[in-house]
């Protein structure tokens, strides 16, 4: 039996493609609340002064306790956030006006005229309700420093090339020599550090304005499952006269076994995949199936898997590479009759001759009549449609035998041909 693969992930993509065909629209206005699922506030200098033109970014996290946008999927990653920002009017005001009722976290940055230090600003869980929120005026202040080591927790080597994010902005950091680097607005941050095969690790931080601070972040690799064993000697045989492919292999020494899972990919269809299953070590799997398939030309790759009783598959054998052309019995089933009865005719006299053809793939191109004794087309006639009919009429001039076929040529030139003799007599 075979069944449609599943993709786990669905439910969080089409999660996130429904928030950003809602949007992320802002405006720049006063801090009045007008519509539901707004978010207003404004934002001051430390002297009182109006911050003009701050940038304030909104973050929304994929969390897994049914607040946030979307669940994470199965591997609970929640990394993942959608991020919306405006600015700042000539009296300090923002307003976002598309937001979703969720929670967010909100992210000021803001560079004085003529200041080398830029100042910053942190808001963090903010539940946005469908009335709208108007923040209290907020005062922003001096970043401070949050310097992070990121290490092996087995023996302590520092760790490059670990990706650090703070939770809740969209401020993110790659290690160097085993350290990150942020600069922040004072308040108490999450931060994520992941290098594959080490899971997410997470560590909070307490920042202070003006000051260094410092964390370290201990990464631990998870158990490694001794590998599985998979099926061996995996060959595949492709037959271009039927579309189909053979595969065959050797089972395992594995006493778990159940049955076999077999992945399938079609380059002619490369979004999909399908898993087929079965008990035995053969498998003939369809791979042109008459009208479903008008490429003349597929790549399919298989990997074959056991599944174990558990119900969980053990690792696969790495993907084996077929390469499938059309079958050539699809191509055309040819017909061809002399309607005179006895299949001969006297000189001076006309055949009439009919030839029809199947076009299983609605992919034939030309029909051409052809003579035997000179290849030469006597007429060519373009076909389309699923059957292919035509009538020749030919001149009997002279005595004997004569072969006289059709050749039907489809999209990739490929032709399939048919001839009858044709006796002339006196």
């Amino acid at each position: 039996m075979a069944f449609k693969e599943k993709d786990p992930r669905s439910a969080a993509f089409f999660a996130l493609a429904a928030l950003l065909a809602w949007g992320c629209g802002s405006r720049v206005a006063g801090t009045e609340v007008q519509d539901p699922h707004e978010l207003a506030g404004t934002v001051e200098q430390e002297s009182g002064e109006p911050a003009v033109r701050a940038t304030v970014i909104a973050t929304a996290t994929l969390l897994e306790d049914g607040e946030g946008l979307a669940k994470a999927g199965s591997s609970g990653n929640t990394s993942s956030a959608i991020t919306c920002t405006t600015t700042t009017d000539a009296k300090g005001a923002f307003h976002f006006d598309s937001l979703q009722h969720r929670r967010y976290d909100l992210s000021i940055e803001y560079s004085p005229p003529a200041d080398t230090v830029q100042r910053l600003g942190y808001i963090p869980n903010v539940r946005l309700i469908p009335q709208g929120i108007i923040l209290p005026v907020f005062r922003l202040k001096a970043p401070g420093q949050l310097l992070g080591t990121v290490v092996d927790l087995v023996d302590g080597t520092s760790m490059d090339d670990v990706a650090c994010k703070v939770v809740g902005t969209p401020y993110t950091s790659i290690t160097n020599l085993g350290i990150f680097h942020f600069n922040l607005a004072p308040g108490i941050y999450t931060i994520t550090c992941q290098k594959p095969p080490y899971p997410i690790t997470s560590k909070e931080a307490i920042v202070y304005t003006g000051e260094t601070n410092e964390i370290r972040v201990g990464l631990a690799q998870p158990a490694v499952s001794p590998p599985q064993p998979v099926p061996t000697n995996v060959t595949a045989e492709y037959d271009p006269a039927i579309g189909v492919v053979t595969l065959t292999w050797s089972k395992p020494d594995f006493p778990q076994l159940v049955m076999y899972g077999i992945t399938r990919r079609d380059s002619a269809q490369p979004e999909s995949g399908m898993n087929l299953l079965d008990t035995g070590t053969t498998l003939r799997d369809v791979v042109y199936d008459g009208q479903a398939d008008t490429v003349s030309r597929k790549v399919m790759y298989y990997s074959i898997y056991s599944l174990k009783s558990d119900h969980v598959f053990a690792n696969g054998t790495d993907p084996i590479k077929v390469v499938a052309t059309r079958p050539t019995a699809y191509g055309a089933d040819l017909r061809m009759e002399v309607l005179n009865g006895d299949h001969a005719c006297k000189v001076g006299d006309t055949a009439r001759i009919a030839g029809e053809a199947s076009n299983a793939f609605r992919e034939n191109r030309l029909l051409q009549w052809v003579l035997r004794n000179s290849q030469n087309s006597v007429r060519d006639v373009p076909v389309s449609g699923r059957m292919i009919q035509d009538t020749l009429l030919f001149p009997c001039v002279s005595e004997g035998r004569v072969e006289i076929g059709f050749r039907v040529t489809d999209v990739a030139g490929i032709a399939t041909s048919l001839y009858r003799s044709v006796e002339i007599v006196p």
